[in-house]
């Protein structure tokens, strides 16, 4: 029993904590500025756009058609509709799903590019709800002691969402291949990354707990619980188990995981199949090692031989693109620890080979700097030369009307690195140059992906084909008096085609007997035969690059074992380049130009049943209705949480929610203060249903002197808004705000109310794979208040302020990161530090909430003033990068790294004297600005993930206060926080 209610309170903690990281994490809602209206169908509520019906309607069909296929195998009644939000703000086609505090599936339709991972589909709308929908269903099930948990405390529990990612996603990818023709396990692609590693000698080397990461740099990087967790999840509906069950598996450990407490996973794998996880997957290590081999042998009977590998950098280099004076060659490159680049490899003489400008760059001599990238962005797609050799056309996505991400296309001049847009919100990508140096390129919409048509400089648009419903057209080239480009029609078959300028009439160039699943796609044109073009096909089961010539057969010209994409010729050097698929991600190889021997035909890796084809039949709608976004703000769960602070014990319950686009959000908090012996109460809440943010803000608490052991009980209220500065440009945030604080001091009472104004600033970079920390970029905010006489009982103004600086590169070691951050408040009419007072000192052990005013080294609000101004310097340096854990346990240790710290602050105030009595019993003793007050120490931090999925960083510090009066000297901390 000790045992059950210590793993409870564990739960309940880290319930706490997820909740508070879901709603922390919302950054922005679901655009505000489209009108949203609601489609009800029997089981689901499709939120869209009023511009979208057409989607909706088959958003809602598709949907149905999830519920009725998945049930059968998840056993899994939902007890409410799931609201299903069509956000069509991304370029990039993805989706989610939440549980907590509702059941919500938010996806962007926009139809996945040829080089996305999930590429290969049928109908791209159905796989994606099935996905979605399957994490849902895998969400819900809660019985027995859970479900007694789940009555009192709500939504928060839910064991299935605590499961390992590799299970969670592995299951989801196993019923979008086991339910549609495609989905990724029936792809190509993930045929080929089984043999690229069983090929690299790598197969089999990933354990149970790194497959659960997405943040390994090495490939497959993100994909791991994708890839490994649907190989894994696949396994298990073909092994037998040890005791016969007549049930489903899936269905069978759906309901399973419900009634157990989370992260003790392995008993019921145990019971089935006499293996833990562990065991399991290297079972399905062996299984598939065994087909693999299979399918490697045939290829290389078969003539199989992969190309020569180009001099390169980067784990993803794709889209290889020769310049029109054959000195140059243009690639994406993804690379650690950056986005998506574009490299240009260069020779003196179209007959040499194409050396990459950083190895140029070497031989020019030791000291030589290597040279950046020519551009970095994310979500590059296609490259394109102009006619002189000197510019570049590609598109990359950025942020559009604040609450979009789209691609868009841009130009670059390569010898200086200068960048002009040309289209703005636009959705194209894909850009190719035209013999007249017109652009053609793709423009996604959430319903297709068409072609269009404009000038040099991206205007005089116009449509040359929009193709059905559903239906995607790729990759276009110049191709005799039109383009040529692949087309992926709705049922799963892609092929390739041409349409002339001329007439605007378009034309099938191969595919004509094609199978569900097969891809035609990438296609360039033959530049020495005027109707021959080259393309990639998966008709043999592989991935390969084809010759062909209109009208008549095609021959091969690679032969891999792998996966063989986006072919360039190379004519002065009589070579085929490409990008293939190995061990360590996508490379660049090159064979001679020449016919290879046919493929030999692979059949498809995993066994499925035949899966329903065609459009999902229609449903009945219920209702159709504007969207009202406060009907979803129930509560729908509480959360008790206990916190230790000094001298006493906090006791709080609380709630937070949210509607479905985050048009409104709330956190709700009621608590017990063991050191006053009195309640406590605080409320957020933000609207973000108009093109600006409105914010209020109340709480009625207790502040704590610690170092005289003092409390005074104030009220606090602020209303504010925010508003965008810049166009297209989310960086900048201002608005006014009107603030209420009330200070209640034994027999004095003071009141302040008045106007301010607040300035934001942000452009920091997220730290991402080797980074220990972000690396380049500032942050700062600005405020000014006046607390006015006729609005309280007191009055003075105050300006405060912080910022946040990253600097790296230059003399220091990679990845070393210097990071500087100060606070200020300045007053200088006030005098009592009982209104609107500010402590600075170190931390709360413990604490998720960081200081403004930090100086380590001193006890928690030591320095109290009225003007203070504080500074924090950190010296980071990475340690190691373990990427590791115990097995499934939920501990897992991605980074370890450390700081050298210096913090200092100055304030026109007091503080506490220990020459005068102990901590508690101390005076508060006059202090002046130019009098500083100095820490120092060493932290040692390690970035973790608990419970599968919660990101933290735990520091160890140990400092000196270099002031022994201030109660300075050594001390120790414990914390845990976000990783930043």
């Amino acid at each position: 029993m000790e045992k059950s209610i210590l793993l409870c309170a564990a739960y309940l903690l880290i319930s706490a904590f997820t909740a508070s990281l879901s709603l922390a994490q919302i950054n922005l809602p679901v655009d505000p500025t489209k009108t949203w209206r609601v489609l009800e169908s029997e089981h689901f509520e499709i939120i869209y756009d009023t511009n979208d019906r057409e989607l909706a309607e088959n958003f809602a069909n598709e949907a149905e058609r999830a519920e009725t296929l998945l049930q059968p195998l998840l056993y899994t009644p939902m007890p409410k509709k799931v609201p299903i939000v069509i956000a069509d703000i991304s370029d990039a086609a993805n989706g989610s799903a939440t549980g907590i505090p509702r059941s919500v599936i938010e996806v962007y339709p926009v139809l996945p590019s040829v080089a996305d991972p999930t590429s290969e589909y049928a109908d791209w709308d159905r796989e994606l709800v099935t996905h979605e929908y399957t994490h849902i269903l895998n969400f819900e099930p809660t019985f027995g002691f859970m479900s007694v948990l789940r009555f009192i405390f709500g939504s928060i529990i839910k064991p299935g969402g605590f499961l390992p990612r590799w299970y969670t996603e592995g299951l989801a990818v196993e019923m979008e291949s086991r339910l549609t023709p495609v989905g990724r396990g029936r792809s190509f692609y993930y045929s080929a990354f089984l043999r690229s590693q069983i090929e690299q000698g790598t197969w089999g080397s990933e354990t149970i707990d790194r497959i659960n990461a997405t943040g390994i740099p090495t490939w497959p990087r993100g994909q791991r619980p994708y890839t490994y967790g649907y190989f894994l999840m696949h396994y298990l509906s073909e092994r037998k188990t040890e005791q016969p069950i007549k049930e489903n598996i899936y269905g069978l450990l759906n309901h399973r995981y419900g009634g157990r407490f989370p992260w003790f996973i392995n008993g019921p794998m145990e019971e089935y199949f006499d293996k833990d996880f562990s065991g399991l997957l290297e079972a399905t290590y062996q299984d598939l090692e065994l087909k693999g081999h299979k399918q490697i042998t045939t290829l290389k009977n078969g003539g199989a031989k992969n190309g020569e590998p180009m001099q390169q950098t980067g784990y993803f280099n794709f889209g290889a693109q020769i310049s029109p004076d054959k000195l140059k060659m243009a690639a994406i490159v993804s690379d650690f620890n950056d986005n998506p680049t574009i490299r240009i490899w260069t020779r003196k003489s179209p007959t040499d080979v194409f050396k990459i400008q950083q190895e140029i760059a070497q031989e020019q001599g030791p000291h030589t700097e290597l040279p950046e990238p020519v551009i970095s962005n994310k979500n590059i797609h296609q490259v394109s030369w102009k006619a002189d050799s000197l510019h570049l056309i590609y598109d990359h996505s950025d942020t559009y009307k604040h609450y979009s991400v789209v691609n868009d296309l841009y130009e670059l001049d390569i010898g200086n690195h200068t960048e002009t847009q040309l289209t703005r919100g636009l959705r194209g990508r894909e850009a190719t140059v035209l013999p007249d140096q017109t652009l053609v390129f793709v423009v996604a919409t959430s319903t297709n992906a068409k072609l269009m048509h404009s000038d040099a400089n991206g205007n005089r648009l116009k449509t040359l084909y929009s193709p059905p419903f559903g239906e995607r057209v790729s990759s276009p080239r110049p191709f005799r008096d039109g383009v040529i480009y692949s087309h992926r029609g709705r049922d799963g078959r892609e092929w390739i085609e041409a349409l002339s300028l001329e007439t605007g009439r378009t034309r099938k160039l191969t595919g004509f007997h094609q199978s569900v699943g097969q891809i035609d796609a990438m296609p360039i044109p033959d530049p020495e035969v005027k109707n021959g073009f080259y393309y990639s096909s998966g008709k043999s089961g592989v991935m390969n690059i084809y010759r062909a010539i209109e009208g008549s057969e095609n021959v091969a010209v690679t032969n891999v074992t792998t996966y063989a994409m986006s072919p360039e010729i190379d004519v002065t050097g009589d070579k085929l380049i490409f990008s293939r698929l190995t061990g360590d991600g996508v490379k660049l190889e090159t064979v001679d130009l020449k016919n290879r021997p046919t493929p030999p035909t692979i059949p498809a890796l995993q066994n499925y049943p035949e899966a329903i084809e065609g459009p999902a039949p229609k449903t009945n709608y219920r209702d159709d209705s504007s969207y009202l976004g406060i009907k979803y703000l129930w509560p729908q769960y509480i959360i008790p949480f206990v916190y230790f602070v000094p001298n006493g014990t906090l006791f709080d319950v609380s709630t937070s929610g949210s509607d479905p686009l985050s048009h409104h959000l709330y956190s709700v908090n009621f608590g017990y203060d063991s050191r006053y012996n009195e309640p406590r109460e605080e409320a957020v809440y933000t609207n973000s249903s108009l093109p600006f943010f409105i914010n209020t803000v109340f709480a009625n608490d207790y502040t704590y002197l610690v170092g005289s052991n003092l409390a005074y009980r104030f009220t606090y209220a602020r209303l504010d808004t925010k508003h965008f500065l810049a166009r297209d440009n989310n960086n900048w945030l201002f608005g006014p705000e009107i603030t209420y604080h009330m200070t209640d001091y034994g027999k004095n009472l003071y009141t302040e109310m008045g106007p301010g104004l607040a300035l934001r600033y942000n452009n920091i970079s997220p730290s991402k794979d080797y980074q220990i920390s972000p690396e380049s970029g500032e942050a700062f905010t600005l405020g000014y208040d006046w607390f006015l006489e006729k609005w309280g009982n007191t009055s003075y103004q105050n300006i405060r302020g912080t910022t946040d600086y990253y600097l790296s590169g230059g003399i220091l070691p990679i990845h070393h990161v210097i990071n500087l951050k100060t606070a200020a408040w300045v007053s200088p009419p006030q005098r009592n530090i009982l209104m609107g007072s500010q402590q600075g000192g170190g931390e709360y052990f413990g604490s998720l909430v960081p200081t403004t005013f930090l100086v380590r080294g001193y006890p928690v609000g030591e320095f109290v003033g009225w003007t203070i101004l504080n500074a924090n310097f950190e010296y980071r340096l990475p340690i190691a990068h373990p990427f590791k854990g115990p097995g499934t346990s939920p501990f897992f240790v991605n980074k370890w790294h450390g700081a050298l710290i210096v913090d200092a602050t100055t304030l026109k105030g007091g503080y506490y004297d220990s020459d005068s009595g102990p901590l508690g019993t101390a005076p508060l003793l006059p202090t002046e600005l130019g009098t500083y007050y100095v820490g120092a120490g060493l932290e040692a931090r390690a970035d973790v993930t608990l419970f599968y999925g919660v990101p933290l960083t735990i520091r160890f510090g140990v400092y000196d206060g270099l002031t022994q009066k201030a109660f300075g000297g050594f001390s120790y901390f414990l914390g845990f926080g976000l990783v930043q």
